[in-house]
């Protein structure tokens, strides 16, 4: 045979796995997409959701799999078993409040109306954590894709913030193409400027500035966590530094709080892992001197880049009286709060709170121009928001629900913990992408305090997730290796 012969490369199957995993893979790369102008007549708030799509592809192909016999699993872990508990009690809630959802009407909309959309959520929430699940646990090196995933996810979204860049430097052209881009890509129904161009924030394709700091609270570990795994850290280093720039231009306060309790984590925890190199300690002293200084760049530096907004300031209206947006999201949770000590055992309804805030509003709220909209029964007004999801679970479902959802995320971190922690005692070295995948859960649960739909794709993508890392063995798990491809 000639030394120049070469055999003919034998391509493996397209197996019903491929197919499914390019829908789970799109599903993360259209997460930050979550303003999306299209079918919200229909599908209504899930509609922005561009990660909603792929799912929703995916789960239509899934059900065609198992009609011809392919077999669903579940994941039998207590965090699963308290999400189906939640959904029972969500049943049992709305019969109690059986009176109010057939009479109740604001906005234009009914309250029964409003609770079967949020059912019909929670229930797409939940197929698509199991669908996660069905895909990933049959699936090898399960954290190394996702990363490769997030990576590429963030690529786009870190481009599309190089025009914002330019338009906030008063590029012109930069500002033409966002006039464009942006009709595409965001729901301008209540913006007076018809194409959304943000002043002096970073959003990216993401719908409002503390929006992409809820995506990044996901993603943040897994791009960081390149640095401690790649030889040729330095363009990893550099894109995380990218992100860490981004994240500070959002000027949003709990995105600054959110990623450096992600920061110190990680890098906690790497310094006191057991399995150490030369080489990724090396990295890691890098990486704690960098991080710092971005840190006390945040504290010191006197202004934003692009803004005259001081940063030290952004972290102190975090309790500022003074601060409008501050009085009218304290005043909603605080309405939230006292609606659930009105109906403690059973709440007032799933996403119903709407139709109850304004008996809660406490006055000194109510100079905000956003509580004044919020509780105006206008039709096409904009929803009134709870922006915490604790304190919205409190008040629409009781005590009950709230311990219930709360249950869910603490069962699952101690568990992706405790697998965490034998994965390093049974590997040669650190398990870092189970260690990404456990700080994008501590994100996620912070994110709640920001954040009170259930729509949020990162949740249920997360929840499947850590199902697949609990059950997989070890040698299943993507170990991340100084040199390893993503």
């Amino acid at each position: 045979m000639s030394m120049y012969y070469s055999p003919p490369l034998k391509l493996r199957p397209f197996t019903t796995q491929d197919i499914l995993e390019i829908f789970f893979g799109l599903s993360i790369i259209f997460l930050p997409f979550n303003d999306l102008p299209y079918f919200k007549g229909f599908l209504r708030e899930i509609g922005g959701e561009g990660a909603f799509y792929p799912i929703l592809i995916g789960l239509i192909f899934w059900l065609f799999f198992l009609l011809k016999g392919k077999k669903i699993k579940l994941p039998w872990h207590i965090s699963f078993q308290l999400l189906l508990l939640l959904i029972v009690w969500i049943f049992i809630s709305g019969m109690m409040n059986s009176v109010s959802l057939f009479s109740l009407e604001t906005k234009g909309r009914s309250a029964i109306n409003k609770f079967i959309s949020q059912l019909l959520l929670i229930g797409i929430g939940v197929l698509a954590s199991v669908f996660v699940y069905n895909i990933t646990v049959n699936s090898t090196k399960v954290l190394g894709k996702v990363r490769t995933f997030v990576l590429i996810s963030f690529l786009i979204s870190g481009a599309f913030s190089i025009l914002e860049l330019a338009f906030l430097t008063g590029n012109n052209s930069a500002t033409l193409i966002l006039e464009f881009i942006n009709k595409f890509i965001h729901d301008v129904t209540f913006s007076e400027n018809e194409n959304v161009l943000y002043e002096a924030r970073i959003r990216s394709v993401t719908g409002e500035a503390s929006w992409f700091g809820m995506y990044s609270s996901v993603i943040f570990p897994w791009i960081f966590s390149y640095i401690f795994t790649q030889r040729r850290y330095w363009f990893y280093f550099c894109l995380s530094a990218y992100l860490l720039l981004l994240i500070t231009l959002t000027l949003s306060r709990t995105a600054y709080v959110i990623t450096t309790i992600q920061i110190l984590l990680f890098i906690f925890a790497l310094l006191f892992a057991k399995k150490k190199s030369v080489k990724k300690s090396r990295i890691t002293g890098i990486s704690i001197i960098v991080c710092f200084s971005i840190v006390t760049g945040l504290i010191v530096f006197k202004d934003s880049i692009f803004a005259e907004l001081n940063v030290f300031k952004v972290f102190g209206s975090l309790t500022s009286s003074d601060n409008l947006s501050n009085v009218a999201r304290s005043g909603s949770q605080l309405a939230s709060v006292k609606m659930g000590m009105d109906h403690l055992l059973f709440g007032v309804g799933l996403g119903q709170y709407g139709f109850h805030m304004h008996d809660y509003v406490p006055e000194w709220a109510k100079i905000s121009w956003e509580i004044q909209e919020w509780m105006s029964s206008t039709p096409e007004t904009r929803w009134a928001p709870v922006s915490n999801i604790y304190a919205r679970l409190i008040g629409e479902l009781g005590l009950m629900g709230l311990l219930l959802w709360v249950g869910i995320w603490l069962t699952l971190l101690k568990s992706c913990y405790i697998k965490y922690r034998n994965n390093c005692r049974l590997q040669t070295q650190n398990d870092t992408l189970g260690l990404a995948l456990l700080i994008s859960v501590v994100g996620v649960c912070l994110s709640g305090l920001n954040l009170d739909s259930l729509r949020f794709p990162g949740y249920w993508i997360i929840l499947g997730l850590v199902w697949t890392y609990i059950k997989s063995d070890p040698i299943l798990i993507f170990r991340a290796k100084i040199g390893a491809t993503p």
